[in-house]
């Protein structure tokens, strides 16, 4: 029996198990505001990127209020086919994103949007593709 690929590697593909992992950190966020619209509308631009007009649900609250190290915002936006989840640190304005997709994009342009919106001082990035 003959199967079809497991994945593809065409950004445009509709494959349902393609599927790529983004972990960005983002530190000093020069541009960042620190209230709740502002980062739910910030998801919501990102989410657009991964999957235009496929936003489900976006959730901002507050986390780790128990350390002034880690108080800040999580957030958690789902598409029809992304995940993105974040983490947000008032006290030096850093930014811990995951997203997670099943459909094609390109991280890069994730990277240009979150440097575009936010002006972090330093950044890194780690990308994981399921074959």
């Amino acid at each position: 029996i003959r199967r079809p690929p497991r994945s593809t590697h065409c950004i445009s593909s509709a494959a349902s198990d393609v599927y790529k992992r983004q972990m960005l950190n983002l530190h000093n966020c020069r541009k960042l505001e620190l209230e709740n619209q502002f980062v739910k509308r910030l998801f919501q631009k990102l989410g657009e990127k991964l999957d235009e007009g496929g936003e489900i649900i976006g959730v901002v609250n507050n986390f780790g209020e128990h350390s002034e190290d880690m108080n800040g915002l999580r957030v958690i936006h789902e598409t029809q086919n992304s995940l993105i989840t974040g983490h947000i640190v008032f006290k030096n304005k850093n930014i811990f994103l995951n997203i997670h997709s099943c459909k094609g994009y390109r991280p890069s342009d994730v990277i240009e949007f979150v440097i575009k919106e936010l002006d972090p001082e330093k950044y890194s990035c780690q990308k994981v593709f399921r074959e």
